[in-house]
């Protein structure tokens, strides 16, 4: 068995362990995949919605707050960031009409610095930060708060789901927001959550004080202000019934830019907390070397396939300039030949796996999502598999100090 089966089946390997885990997990805690309680506490509230040139979406972002029948709702703040559209008019008009409603006008220096900039006014006992292209639903941060009974939580996040879904692009993003949650909620009963997702989240403002606020300098502030949180002690839950609809990329451009930004803010958060690594704590633990380890195989994967592409390459092209020269057949019967091997058959049961998984998480997730052979394939075989690309590509840039948006 040369090197490259060995990993071939260490992948397979790991894919296999990973879907029984989650099985397991499931089987476990099925009954607490849409817990709600009645919160112990009247936790008031403030919301915190960074904006930056959002006048398509706004609006109504705010009235789906203003819609929340969350009952100690005191205060919207709407931190305008520099707009230069008409952001600023649209809140203005809103604000005259509805007192919780308030505008912070501040210079633009992003997303992070404009939540630290209006966090130091929230006297609430919790602070939600929404998305400016994030639409809640009527109960959500009701699902969330009760989770705050518990001293140790330091955040909830909900149940992000994709608005617009008539594009291709778009749909196969429906599918991986759904089964992002899906895992994600899995992995709260292990203590193994890693972002804390902008499109919807609630903090325990004293923690988010006590760790210092969101970092400026990191292109994925979520992701950092998540494992700043668990090195802090605090733990991270998931309300999966408490729903939101967020706006995604809906051309491949805008697209890239954004993973390429998710990227690069992974890979940051990464170094910045190496030293936790295998420290007696779920980020040291868990959360650390799964992300390490994540990153490697996608790069790992990327390389052999790189490797084998080119060689299969330079090896048609040595046959075809043989064949030409020695006028013997380019193909025959025999190429048509294909073999059943262990590897096959392993590779065969990862890929029936991963498709069970995503049509049973979607099932629980958004069963609302098409699922089409062609959504499906393109998904596995297209969307899924570029992902490695992505993260070489953020990677370089990072080296490169290139951090546009």
């Amino acid at each position: 068995m040369n090197l490259l089966s060995v990993i071939y089946l260490v992948y397979m390997f790991i894919a296999i362990y990973f879907f029984s885990l989650f099985l397991f997990i499931y089987l476990m805690n099925r009954n607490k995949f849409f817990t709600y309680k009645e919160p112990k506490k009247k936790f008031s509230l403030s919301v915190i919605i960074p904006a930056y040139n959002e006048e398509k979406g706004i609006g109504e972002t705010i009235f789906s707050v203003l819609k929340s029948d969350y009952k100690t709702l005191k205060e919207i703040l709407i931190v305008n960031d520099g707009s230069t559209d008409n952001t600023q008019k649209i809140v203005q008009e809103i604000a005259k009409k509805y007192s919780k409603v308030k505008l912070i006008n501040k210079k633009n220096t992003g997303k992070a610095d404009s939540i630290n900039y209006v966090l130091k006014r929230v006297k609430a006992d919790l602070v939600a930060i929404i998305d400016a292209d994030s639409y809640i639903k009527s109960n959500a941060l009701k699902n969330m708060v009760f989770y705050f009974d518990n001293p140790k939580v330091g955040s909830v996040t909900g149940r992000i789901l994709v608005k617009n879904n008539k594009k291709l692009l778009e749909r196969l993003q429906a599918i991986e927001y759904a089964m992002i949650i899906f895992t994600r909620k899995l992995l709260e009963f292990i203590e193994g959550i890693w972002v804390t997702p902008g499109a919807l989240s609630v903090y325990r403002t004293e923690a988010l004080k006590e760790v210092g606020g969101f970092d400026p300098k990191n292109m994925t502030e979520d992701v950092e202000i998540t494992w700043r949180l668990i090195k802090a002690g605090y733990r991270i839950r998931v309300a999966a019934n408490a729903i939101t609809y967020t706006s995604v990329p809906d051309t491949k451009k805008d697209w890239w830019k954004q993973r390429i930004r998710w990227g690069i803010g992974g890979v940051q958060t990464l170094l910045s907390y190496k030293k936790e690594v295998f420290k007696k704590s779920p980020l040291g633990y868990f959360i650390i070397p799964l992300f390490a380890i994540s990153m490697f195989l996608g790069l790992l994967g990327l390389s052999i396939f790189l490797y084998l592409w080119i060689k299969r390459l330079i090896l048609v092209h040595s046959y075809t300039a043989y064949s030409a020269v020695s006028e013997v057949s380019l193909l025959t019967a025999n190429n048509l030949y294909v073999s059943v091997t262990t590897l096959n058959f392993f590779g065969a049961i990862v890929l029936i796996q991963g498709l069970l998984l995503t049509l049973f998480g979607l099932s629980k997730i958004n069963p609302g999502v098409r699922k089409s052979f062609i959504n499906l394939a393109s998904y596995f075989f297209a969307y899924l598999t570029i992902h490695p690309v992505i993260l070489a590509v953020s990677i370089y840039k990072m080296i490169r100090k290139d951090f546009k948006w």
